[in-house]
This record gives C-alpha cells, structure tokens and sequence, in this order.
C-alpha cells in the first residue's frame, strides 16, 4: 500500500452545515481499554492520555457496505488479523465511516483513540471509505464528503494552526480530488 503525505497549506470552508449520523461502536470501555494497553506497550510511561488531532488519515475498507465495516470494527478484541496482531489485541476502528452514497456515520467519540495507522493513532483522526477497490472505485459522493469532512476537521480543530498532514492511503480518485480542500 502506497501512503501520500499532503502538507495543508489552508483552510477551505465547507458550504453548509454537514450531516454526519451517529452509528457509535459498542463496546468503548472495553476499547479504551484496549487502546491503554496498545499505548503503554509501545510509549511506555510516556504514553498518550488524550487525543490531540494533528492530521487526517483517510482509508478505504475494500468491502462493499458499511455494515461488514461496522460489524468487522464491532468488536473491541482484533480478530482474524494475526499481521497486527503482536501489536496488540484491541481492535482497528476509526472515527468515521463514508458509505458510498456519501452519508458520514461516527464510529467512535472524536477525543477518543483509534487504532487505525500505525505510529499516528495518537495524533490522528481516522476515516473509511466503504470500497475503494478497482471492482468499486469510491463514488463522486464520497470523495465530495471527504472533502468535506476534512475541511469541518480542520475548522473545529485549528488544523491549519498546526503542522499537519494528511495521509491518504492510495486511492486515484481521493488522490486527484483532494486537491480541492488544498489552498495555497
């Protein structure tokens, strides 16, 4: 997998309020936990308490619907993934999921932890897009609801009062298209 960092040189804002539904993950105790555990064993001591968003990272599930996704992130125990697995047993997961008609669902409280990009899940907000293969490319209507994700992000965080980036696991069509949310 390719990863692209793009440096935010702006702020876009977004034209209307944007609609995001709450589809929360079960299990956040049990997750927080998880993400502890995950933390300590790789910061020690030093370990993060708190989320301070820093960057945006946008992934694609290579399934076709939002519910697998959910269902695949439900659980608070990782399953099945014994590549990540020595890494920890909490489950990956990220705050928000884009299905392909463009609805934004939250998985998860924003000042929560993810565990969705190995070495930023202390710093970044996690996003997945339902698809994202060459058999389901992503639609225009999510792209469109990247951007604008992405731009009610940085409004509510000062991301451009930071040094960010955004990390865009490859995908041709996030790659051409976010380069409307870039302001020079």
């Amino acid at each position: 997998m390719l990863i692209w960092f793009w440096m935010q040189h702006g702020l876009a804002e977004p034209v209307e309020p944007l609609a995001i539904h709450e589809w929360r993950l079960p299990n956040q105790p049990a997750r927080e936990r998880g993400m502890e555990a995950y933390f300590a064993t790789h910061y020690g001591p030093d370990a993060p308490k708190y989320l301070e968003p820093k960057m945006v990272v946008l992934h694609w599930t290579g399934v076709s619907t939002a519910s697998s996704t959910w269902n695949t992130f439900a659980s608070a125990t990782l399953g099945g993934r014994r590549d990540i697995r020595r890494a920890g047993s909490v489950n990956v997961s990220a705050h928000f999921l884009v299905d392909r008609d463009g609805t934004i669902h939250r998985l998860l409280p924003e000042d929560s932890f993810a565990r969705h990009c190995i070495g930023f899940n202390h710093i970044s907000i996690g996003v997945e897009n339902v698809g994202g293969t060459k058999g389901q490319p992503l639609t225009e209507d999510q792209v469109d609801s990247n951007v604008r994700l992405i731009q009610d992000l940085q409004i509510r965080y000062m991301l451009k009062h930071m040094s960010q980036y955004l990390i865009m696991i490859s995908s041709l069509k996030i790659r051409i298209s976010i380069k409307r949310l870039l302001v020079t």
